[in-house]
C-alpha cells in the first residue's frame, strides 16, 4: 500500500493550492508574452481582449489541476504499490504552434507545476509518467530531446512508458473494446463506441478518427492491465471519450478533459 505520508503530500498541494495557483497564473502570463505566441496567436489582440484570454486560460488550467488531483487522490487512497499515469499529448498537455522561426510545442502552463508537486512519488518509483498518444513513438522520443518541443518533460517521463496508437493500427477495427478494463456508461449512445467501419453516413472524418483512437487506446490499456498485477493502478489523461469508460474496480482510472479543460485551444481564447 502507498505510504500515507505520500498521500498527505498530494492532499497538501490541493488544500494549499493558492501557491500552485499563483505559479500557474505567472506561467500563463509568461506564456502569453512569448514572442512566438504573440506572432502566431495574440499579436492582433487589443489589451482588454488579451486580459480576457489570459483569465480564460488560467481558469482552464485550474480546472485541469482540480480534476487531475481529484483522481490521483482517489488512486492514492487505494491499495496500490505502483501507479502509471499516461498523458495524451496533443490538445491534452500541449499544442503545436508555427511561427516564422519554426514549429514548436507549447506545454500547458499547469503541467510542469503539477509534475513537480508529485516529484517525490516519481523519484520513489511509486508513480511513473508516460504517454498514450497518436504520435509515433520515434517522433515522441526525438521531441523529448528538443528544447522547443517536449524536452522540459524529459526528466519526468519513463522511457519505457510511451505508447502509440500507431502500434495498434493493425488490429481488427471491428472488434469491440475489451470489457476487462472499462464499463460503458448506461447512457452512452452506440454511436459513441462505433468504429471507423461502423460509422455510417453523416460522421465526419475527425469524428471517425476520434472513435477509432478511443478503441486503440483502450486496447493499449488492456494489454498493460494484462501484463501487470493488481497492485498497479493505471490513469489515462485524455481529451477524448475513453477515460470515462475505464473501470476503477479493476485499477483503471481516467481523467477526461472536456472543452473547458483540454490544453488551450487558442482559437477560442482570442
Amino acid at each position: 500500500m502507498i505510504n500515507p505520508s505520500a498521500d498527505r503530500s498530494i492532499a497538501h498541494n490541493v488544500i494549499h493550492r493558492e501557491t500552485l495557483a499563483q505559479t500557474i497564473r505567472d506561467r500563463v502570463t509568461t506564456m502569453m508574452d512569448s514572442p512566438a505566441l504573440i506572432e502566431e496567436k495574440f499579436g492582433s489582440l487589443r489589451s482588454d481582449r488579451k486580459a480576457v484570454a489570459m483569465q480564460t486560460l488560467y481558469e482552464r488550467e485550474m480546472s485541469f489541476v482540480e480534476k487531475f488531483y481529484t483522481t490521483l487522490n482517489k488512486i492514492l487512497e487505494g491499495s496500490y504499490s505502483k501507479i502509471l499515469i499516461l498523458f495524451d499529448i496533443d490538445e491534452t498537455i500541449a499544442q503545436n504552434i508555427y511561427p516564422k522561426s519554426g514549429d514548436e510545442t507549447v506545454l500547458r502552463p499547469a503541467l510542469l507545476p503539477v509534475l513537480e508537486s508529485i516529484q517525490e512519488l516519481i523519484q520513489s518509483k511509486i508513480i511513473s509518467i508516460g504517454f498514450i498518444t497518436t504520435r509515433p513513438v520515434e517522433g515522441v522520443c526525438r521531441d523529448l530531446e528538443k528544447e522547443n518541443k517536449l524536452k522540459p518533460l524529459q526528466h519526468y517521463i519513463h522511457p519505457d512508458a510511451i505508447y502509440s496508437t500507431r502500434d495498434e493500427a493493425t488490429l481488427d477495427p471491428d472488434i469491440h473494446p475489451p470489457t476487462a478494463v472499462f464499463e460503458y456508461p448506461a447512457n452512452t449512445p452506440n454511436s459513441v463506441i462505433a468504429t471507423s467501419k461502423q460509422e455510417g453516413e453523416g460522421v465526419d472524418e475527425i469524428e471517425a478518427w476520434v472513435r477509432a483512437n478511443n478503441l486503440r487506446k483502450i486496447n493499449i490499456l488492456q494489454r498493460l492491465r494484462d501484463r501487470h498485477g493488481a497492485d498497479t493502478a493505471f490513469c489515462a489523461v485524455d481529451d477524448i471519450y475513453y477515460p470515462e469508460w475505464l473501470d476503477e474496480e479493476k485499477g483503471m482510472y481516467g481523467v477526461r478533459l472536456r472543452d473547458g479543460e483540454s490544453a488551450f485551444t487558442f482559437g477560442g481564447l482570442g
